[in-house]
């Protein structure tokens, strides 16, 4: 299993059409950083039209995610999700880097200086590794997670470890799926992860206890325990009428 070092107007709540998402993908190999063969998969179960994804929007693979695209979809689109690579740098965290995918690096502190606004985002998700991780600068915690929510996002998903290329797509596309059915994003992830567990899928909105014992391929806590929320975490977004379930 390869392990990713993954180191506007939006309208309103009540109109669903307004919830369309921009998805960033990198799946080769860069700057001695393994390809991400599942990073397609990943894009191809979130974004589509009609039952082909869960929300409808924008796919940028390799060539054509760049700096520019990614800083016009921020304005465009209220939802957000990058699958890459990221390097974090602890000791010096305005080095970290977004590896896009023409293979060029996104800092840290090129998002600060570069203009970007993240402001119309409703929900950034960082599918890379070490994405929610601080380091330290100037005495104030710093990572990419912490920088977009600086920048204007409302809430943002973020990894606390080097997460799996395959065990993230499944988490991720799970995770799509219960918000495109009205899910908070905070009862969105805990269904993806139960989910990942290997508990019957029954939807977010089932309240049933948690079985006692975790089995299936996917029950490690690597595969599903290392994403977390910030921000707006129990603010639903608006379900889309006639997406699949």
């Amino acid at each position: 299993m390869a392990a990713r070092s993954r180191a506007a107007t939006c309208g309103t709540d009540s109109d669903p059409a307004a919830l369309s998402i921009a998805a960033f993908g990198t799946t080769g190999a860069h700057h001695g950083l393994p390809a991400l063969p599942e990073v397609a998969n990943e894009i191809a179960a979130i974004v589509g039209r009609d039952r082909d994804g869960a929300f409808p929007g924008l796919a940028a693979l390799d060539q054509d995610f760049t700096r520019d695209r990614l800083k016009l979809a921020a304005r465009e689109h209220p939802l957000l999700h990058v699958a890459s690579h990221f390097e974090f740098h602890p000791t010096a965290p305005q080095r970290s880097g977004l590896l896009l995918g023409d293979g060029s690096l996104l800092s840290l502190q090129e998002l600060w200086d570069g203009g970007f606004d993240f402001s119309g985002v409703r929900l950034a998700t960082l599918s890379a590794c070490e994405t929610g991780l601080a380091g330290w600068e100037a005495g104030l915690g710093m990572n990419l997670a912490t920088t977009l929510r600086r920048l204007g996002a409302h809430t943002v998903a973020a990894t606390l470890w080097r997460v799996g290329d395959d065990s993230a797509a499944r988490l991720m596309s799970r995770f799509y799926r219960e918000l495109s059915r009205g899910a908070p994003p905070v009862e969105a992830l805990r269904a993806a992860q139960l989910a990942q567990i290997g508990r019957p899928a029954r939807g977010w909105d089932d309240t049933a206890a948690a079985p006692a014992t975790m089995s299936g391929p996917w029950a490690e806590p690597f595969h599903w325990s290392g994403v977390v929320l910030i921000g707006e975490i129990d603010t639903a977004l608006a379900p889309l009428a006639g997406r699949a379930v």
